[in-house]
């Protein structure tokens, strides 16, 4: 489901699989007060060499993107699968693109679906989890610009080089007030922006070694107040990052043992 600001969005899209297949299905909610209700649905694929893990509903261009990998012999292709949201059938299109680190094995991924200064955006992330274990220390994250949805052309490739760092484990990421925020196991939070230029810019770090693997994010408008909430296996942690040169951790709630966050929202 897609999130506006600090609200819930109105736009939800689901990826399930049936055997080989992969369905989609998506619906739009008229108050962000109720749950959508999923009234279209469609088999995008049937092959069973392809995976599919998340799409996005580009509403002005009528367009569902489908994000998934084809196994080849010795590598995964990455490819994007279109639905036509109107017509409720398959694009007869696929697109492929670089897949940067030569992952061998995938079992989850997002992409985000934004919109700046007139500009589409799609980012996807890969996550430290979700690949192969000699790789977990290689992941990235990527941004796209989709102005035309078959024509995605990556603009910046966020990994270890761009950050000047030996390792990063992406354990969450997220968009937030136009900003982008990822969380990296070894080095805490690294906020980002895009530029009317389309150039990527480091805001801002809060730098720990705690190995969080979730993360929430709020604030009116990113200048009076800034919280994080960030995660691991044993609690949850409320940071204000509103000075980031001092970042003060205001409460910690503990979990019971052996316990995994799936995800955090901050309100």
């Amino acid at each position: 489901m897609d999130h506006e600001g600090n609200q819930w969005g109105k736009k939800l899209v689901t990826v399930s699989q049936a055997a080989n297949s992969t369905i989609i299905r998506w619906g739009i909610s008229s108050a962000v007060d109720s749950v959508p209700t999923l009234d279209e649905h469609a088999t995008v694929e049937s092959d069973p060499n392809i995976n599919c893990f998340d799409a996005v509903w580009l509403r002005a261009s009528g367009v569902i993107m489908v994000d998934c990998v084809k196994k080849g012999n010795y590598a995964l292709q990455n490819i994007f699968l279109y639905l036509n949201a109107t017509t409720q059938q398959v694009i007869p299109k696929q697109v492929k693109n670089d897949m940067w680190i030569a992952f061998t094995e995938i079992n989850r991924r997002r992409i985000f679906h934004y919109t700046e200064d007139g500009e589409e955006y799609l980012m996807r992330a890969y996550y430290a989890d979700a690949v192969n274990h000699d790789q977990a220390h290689n992941t990235y994250a990527e941004i796209m610009l989709i102005n035309d949805p078959f024509k995605p052309w990556t603009i910046k490739v966020m990994d270890r080089s761009f950050l000047h760092q030996d390792k990063l484990s992406i354990t969450d990421f997220k968009i937030y007030l136009g900003d982008i925020y990822v969380l990296d196991y070894h080095s805490g939070v690294i906020s980002f922006d895009i530029t009317p230029s389309q150039n990527i810019i480091i805001k801002g770090r809060y730098r720990t070694n705690s190995g969080y693997q979730k993360m929430g994010v709020y604030s009116n408008n990113l200048d009076n107040e800034v919280l994080l909430a960030l995660a691991n296996d044993h609690g949850i942690y409320e940071v204000d990052w509103t000075n980031q040169l001092r970042p003060v951790i205001k409460a910690k709630y503990s979990l019971m043992e052996n316990s995994r966050v799936w995800s955090v929202w901050v309100n």
